[in-house]
């Protein structure tokens, strides 16, 4: 277990109101969740505690560290991270003893999905019966739907190994994006006038599809217009299966590596292609530029 705290609001004596989930992504549905028990909190003059489980599978969209990044510029004064290994045997009252004692909850919301306890045997019913002798309320929030499709992690997910960058930003509520340190690359489109900042896939992290798409580049203060590449780059890394984010700032040349940057995914362009000369590959990304630069006027 790890506790974050933000403001100072928070104590194991202050009681709180805590909000329970993965919240891989948080999009639209788990701010509704959070907005939720800010909403509680404020109300009940206590601190706002936001409970995050992390699991440890592949094709997560967001790592351990950005997800408590934003639960902390969502509100919460503070953040409790726990690990599935260390809880996955506790039983459902290990769970909420815990949760109500040790971390002093005087209110809990949950997704209508929620589980907990070993085997994932409780759910919010169950929450609900065994919060009630503590004196704890329990409030479930629904599912939340985008026109017919009920928004998940699931379905970001699908909307970016599908190569729907945009249908993923209407389900988060924001650009899907992509953080790190700038690295050094092979430097072959600086040959050819379109220098890249390079960032790799962190391990465990959903790969969106292999494609070149309209991005938006943000360091510090400054957004830059971007065109980015996300595969392997087979017109010019022959024999190497390592996944890169290439990322072309249009019209600027700035100094990134060693720096930390966003790359945000706008819309998709086309596919990953091999081409068959630095040539055919050079007008390509010339056509990528002017398709990105088009379709941002037109927004």
């Amino acid at each position: 277990m790890k506790q974050y705290n933000f403001t100072g609001q928070y104590t194991k004596n202050s009681g709180c109101v805590i909000v329970l989930g993965c919240f891989d992504g948080l999009h639209r549905a788990h701010q509704k969740i959070i907005n939720e028990g800010f909403d509680i909190a404020e109300t009940k003059k206590l601190p706002l505690v936001v409970w995050a489980l992390n699991i440890p599978r592949g094709n997560k969209l967001m790592s351990a560290e950005d997800k408590v990044s934003m639960l902390g510029r969502l509100g919460a004064d503070a953040v409790i991270t726990e690990e599935l290994d260390d809880i996955r045997a506790n039983d459902c009252k290990t769970f909420l003893n815990t949760v109500i004692k040790e971390y002093g909850a005087r209110h809990i919301v949950c997704g209508y999905n929620f589980t907990f306890g070993a085997y994932k045997s409780g759910n919010s019913e169950t929450l609900k019966k065994l919060a009630a002798p503590f004196g704890v309320g329990v409030t479930v929030v629904p599912k939340v739907a985008l026109d017919d499709m009920t928004i998940s992690s699931t379905a970001v997910r699908n909307a970016l190994t599908g190569g729907n960058p945009a249908l993923a930003g209407l389900l988060l509520g924001r650009f899907y994006e992509i953080n790190g340190i700038v690295e050094h690359g092979a430097e072959k489109g600086r040959t050819f006038g379109f220098p890249t900042a390079n960032l790799s896939i962190l391990d465990g992290m959903v790969v969106p599809r292999f494609g070149v798409y309209r991005t938006f580049v943000d360091h510090g203060t400054k957004r830059y217009l971007a065109v980015t590449n996300i595969g392997v780059c087979p017109s010019v890394k022959i024999g190497d299966n390592k996944i890169t984010v290439e990322t072309h700032i249009i019209d600027k040349e700035i100094d990134l590596y060693g720096q930390r940057i966003s790359v945000k995914l706008a819309s998709f362009i086309r596919g990953e292609k091999k081409f068959g000369s630095m040539a055919e590959l050079q007008a390509a990304i010339k056509e990528d530029v002017e398709c990105a630069k088009r379709e941002y006027e037109l927004k």
